[in-house]
């Protein structure tokens, strides 16, 4: 049987994994509603994208256990949480075209 501060923990990293996926996950929402022409490469890169994601967060998540102040283990999560969404940016395909960066940066600098 798990022990209840174990358990405990378990559900913190959980929860954590969770908050952090999140900007990713609706991104990849927004990236499927808005560029939907990607040929079959989305069946690859959607699941590589998350996989990915989940690493950077595993990996994040022993090192904050390991600092001490909470402004580094702020700093840090939003440092993962900006890392998995740029993954998510830059992995996203485009079947025809310039790829969806370029778009969005074009877009964000109003050409």
């Amino acid at each position: 049987m798990i022990e209840r501060s174990s358990f405990k923990m378990i559900v913190k990293a959980l929860l954590k994994t969770v908050a952090a996926m999140s900007p990713s996950v609706i991104l990849l929402m927004v990236l499927i509603h808005y560029f939907p022409y990607t040929g079959l490469a989305r069946i690859i890169t959607v699941p590589t994208t998350l996989v990915i994601n989940v690493l950077f967060i595993a990996i994040g998540h022993p090192l904050s256990l390991r600092l001490k102040r909470l402004h580094y283990k702020v700093l840090l999560w939003l440092l993962i949480i900006i890392i998995t969404v740029a993954v998510t940016l830059f992995m996203y395909p485009q079947e025809s075209g310039p790829a969806v960066v370029d778009i969005l940066w074009d877009k964000l600098a109003g050409k």
